[in-house]
């Protein structure tokens, strides 16, 4: 009887840590997930961002030109033409890269969060199974070609003759 105990004693250790194992591995799988799929949204925005910057590039050169062009006729000098194309450039060039940031800041804390509630998520799991655990006392249960037994934890006593409730129990001392 003991040895069948002890047998489904550790049936419930396998099966807990084959629980767990199989909860680690579809957390993992869900962070992966999450990995590939905000990675793939940055990579996205990214390349929008990308084309937006370009598009207003053009037409802020496109705007600079016909300014320069202006001014050029009105003043004549080719420094004044090469100095208005610096400067909307660098206004293109500066906007696009602050719009970029900004965009990067949001996609970035956003990973922070999610990966902050997935470790909660975690934390509540382990939690949760930690209180299983506790409450079941060291008890295990095991079905056999001989039957059904209840392992009790190493140092416990078993004393039957109870009865709960109208119903057959047994004492763990």
């Amino acid at each position: 009887m003991t040895g069948s105990l002890k047998e489904l004693t550790a049936r419930l250790k396998e099966q807990t840590a084959a629980d767990r194992k199989e909860m680690e591995m579809i957390i993992t799988a869900e962070l992966a997930n999450l990995k590939e799929n905000l990675q793939s949204a940055a990579k996205n925005a990214l390349s929008t961002i990308k084309n937006d910057m370009e598009r207003e590039a053009r037409a802020a050169k496109k705007t600079a030109l016909l300014q320069i062009k202006i001014l050029s006729w009105g003043f004549g000098r080719r420094w004044l033409l090469t100095g208005a194309v610096a400067v909307a450039v660098m206004l293109g060039l500066t906007g696009g890269g602050w719009g970029l940031m900004k965009l990067a800041e949001y996609r970035i804390n956003s990973l922070d969060q999610k990966w902050a509630e997935l470790s909660r998520e975690k934390m509540r799991l382990e939690t949760t199974l930690s209180q299983l655990q506790a409450q079941t006392w060291g008890l295990t249960l095991h079905e056999a070609s001989e039957g059904r037994f209840i392992i009790l934890s190493p140092k416990s006593t078993p004393r039957t003759g109870w009865t709960i409730n109208g119903r057959p129990a047994v004492k763990v001392e």
